[in-house]
């Protein structure tokens, strides 16, 4: 049977299938490009033969007018391609060149799903014979088909039989010689795997080893790492722990300098808190000062303070005699503040709860008049003028312990270098802001004292202070008692700034020559292990370092005269004016003075009352202080009163 290959001679069939020059060709529903096979044409023979033995119409073509026959077996589709053709592979390429017995002889075995394809392939192909049959019955064919075109004869049985064992002896030669090469190449494969797999198998061990190793280097590496921080640690917090112990250490000791220089100065603070305290107190006894209804009382405390202190003289029993009278005041002062605060409880009326301040009042009446006193312009405290008002005023203090912080702050307020303590100023500190931290007073007509009023006034409080350390009774405690006599110079040594500096504070002559012409003679006898130390202290370097200005040599001058004896002569001279019944540590002592009364000192013809205003050059304002206080390096007790007794104000 004469085989024909799928044509796609266009050239031949152009003017045959091409209906129209705009119309397009469908895809190939197989999927056949257009440019392999161009149009499908089905049968058994190519186109071209076709063409050439019907040159005038197509076999299987329809005439124009069986459209409308035709129409209710075609797509929409079809209409509209109905004179385009489609070409597939000739029948004849898919038979094989053997006879049909010979190959129905070689047939397989049909199942029952090929058996019931089959049985639908005949049901569909008898179908189409049927629809044939109808159309060739209406006449719609208007032509025949031609008559089955002659082919060779078939082979006979034993040619083909023949040929087709020729065939499998060669198809099995070829596969044994494919197995053979497939096997020679399968083992060449292999043969090549293995020594791959050799090769691989080798790569993996050696880097399996060196995987080891480096893991074990690493091991050690991090041990040795691990060793160097651990000791790197170690000598890290050894290194902390030594710098957190010296900062410790070091503040610590900061602490303890600290807490030394408080406890050295704590005294300070206390006299100025005694200070502050002191403005609360005259702030609350205000109200009894203008209350009407106590007029009489307050009447007769002044006529007590005024009159009772203005009769004291150099003479011990008429100082006792006072101070029983004064102290006999308080406590009946006292006694009538309780009768008007049980009056109050039972809601008396007339009664107001500023009545009972009496006794705070008398106590306050008290020191404001001794304050007044020792800043008169005549009284003289080196010369021994505060004597007869210190000895009354201690023997006060031991039944009334009210007056001790009263009278304290009082004093401190007035001089803050009774305390004692210097002044600190800037260094850029105005003319003003320095005369105020020195404590200077400001008169009625707003200007400053002068320097010579204020180192005397200084003198004259400093020497009254010394005058009560050194009274009797010794169990005294106002401003500390004898024992704070011992205080207070070791503390005032030790606000002196240090050697070679000089000269020294403007202060320093006037306020050592006050304090020790009253207390050495006390200081000698009592405490003479501390006070050779100060005297010495003095001789050997305070005085050679004074103020020789014209403000400080004056004082100066007095302070070398007085220390000349040294320690003999204070232990053995009585100071001027003092009494020797009266004075601590007086036994066999030289008496020196006049004695004269007392009461020859006239008192001062400003009233005595605290609220009112002094007209004098005198007069005092509430803030002594102006300024800082140095600190004192002094290791005695921290009390403002000495010889470690602090007492708070209880009125």
């Amino acid at each position: 049977m004469p085989r024909f290959s799928l044509s796609n001679d266009e050239d031949e069939g152009e003017d045959l299938f091409d209906c129209g020059d705009n119309e397009e060709e469908p895809a190939h529903p197989l999927g056949f490009g257009l440019a392999q096979w161009g149009r499908t044409w089905i049968g058994l023979e190519p186109p071209s033969a076709l063409i050439l033995t019907s040159p005038g119409r197509n076999t299987y073509a329809l005439d124009d007018g069986d459209d409308d026959e035709y129409a209710f077996l075609m797509t929409p589709y079809q209409h509209q391609h109905q004179h385009q053709y489609q070409t597939y592979p000739p029948l004849s390429s898919y038979i094989p060149a053997a006879s049909t017995p010979a190959l129905l002889k070689y047939r397989a075995p049909i199942s029952d799903e090929e058996k019931q394809e089959l049985d639908y392939g005949i049901s569909m192909e008898e179908d189409e014979v049927l629809l044939l049959q109808r159309m060739l019955q209406r006449g719609s064919l208007t032509a025949t088909l031609p008559p089955p075109t002659p082919t060779n004869p078939l082979p006979s049985f034993q040619e083909t039989t023949r040929l087709i064992q020729q065939k499998v002896q060669l198809e099995r030669q070829r596969m044994e010689q494919e197995h053979a090469a497939t096997t020679k190449a399968l083992q060449t494969v292999c043969l090549e795997l293995e020594r791959e797999a050799a090769d691989v198998l080798k790569i993996r061990q050696l880097e399996q080893e060196e995987t080891a190793k480096r893991i074990h280097q690493e091991k050690i590496t991090r041990e040795k790492q691990l060793k160097q921080q651990q000791a790197d640690q170690l000598a890290l917090e050894e290194r902390e722990q030594r710098r957190r112990a010296a900062q410790e250490d070091k503040l610590r000791q900061e602490e303890r300098k600290r807490e030394a220089r408080e406890a050295k100065n704590e005294y300070v603070h206390k006299a100025k808190k005694l200070v502050t305290q002191l403005v609360a107190v005259r702030d609350s006894i205000e109200p009894f000062d203008n209350n009407k209804a106590v007029s009489k009382r307050r009447l007769g405390m002044k006529k007590i303070v005024r009159g009772k202190i203005n009769t004291l003289s150099e003479n011990a029993a008429k100082i006792q005699e006072v101070a029983s009278e004064v102290s006999r005041a308080i406590t009946e002062a006292r006694a009538e503040d309780e009768q008007i605060k049980q009056a109050l409880e039972r809601k008396e009326p007339g009664f107001t709860p500023d009545m009972a301040r009496g006794k705070r009042y008398l106590v306050d009446l008290v020191a404001s008049n001794t304050i007044q006193r020792v800043q008169a312009e005549g009284f003289n405290g080196p010369r021994g003028d505060g004597f007869p008002l210190a000895n009354m005023l201690a023997m006060i203090s031991l039944e009334n312990k009210e007056l001790v912080p009263i009278l304290a702050a009082h004093i401190y307020t007035v001089c803050p270098t009774a305390i004692p303590t210097l002044p600190t100023p800037a260094s850029d500190a105005s003319e003003e802001e320095l005369m105020s931290s020195l404590g200077m007073l400001k008169g009625k007509n707003g200007e400053y004292e002068t320097f010579d009023r204020f180192l005397s006034r200084t003198e004259n409080i400093v020497a009254l202070v010394a005058n009560i350390m050194s009274s009797l009774p010794s169990s005294h405690v106002l401003l500390g008692g004898h024992r704070g006599a011992v205080d207070w110079l070791t503390r005032f040594l030790d606000l002196l700034p240090p050697p070679p500096t000089a000269p020294l504070p403007l202060l320093t002559a006037p306020v050592l020559h006050g304090f020790l012409t009253a207390a050495g003679h006390m200081l000698a006898n009592k405490h003479a292990d501390s006070f050779e130390k100060h005297v010495n202290t003095i001789t050997e370097d305070v005085i050679s370092r004074l103020d020789e200005g014209p403000i400080g040599k004056p004082s100066s001058i007095r302070l070398a005269k007085l220390m000349e004896g040294g320690l003999e002569k204070f232990r053995t001279t009585l100071p001027e004016r003092a009494l020797s019944e009266l004075y601590y540590g007086a036994g066999g002592a030289e008496v020196h003075g006049s004695t004269s009364a007392f009461g020859s000192m006239k008192a001062p013809t400003s009233s005595a009352n605290p609220f009112e205003t002094s007209t004098g050059p005198s007069s005092a304002p509430n803030n002594p202080f102006g300024g800082a206080s140095q600190p004192s390096s002094s290791t005695s007790s921290a009390s403002p009163y000495g010889g470690g007794v602090f007492n708070p104000f209880g009125v």
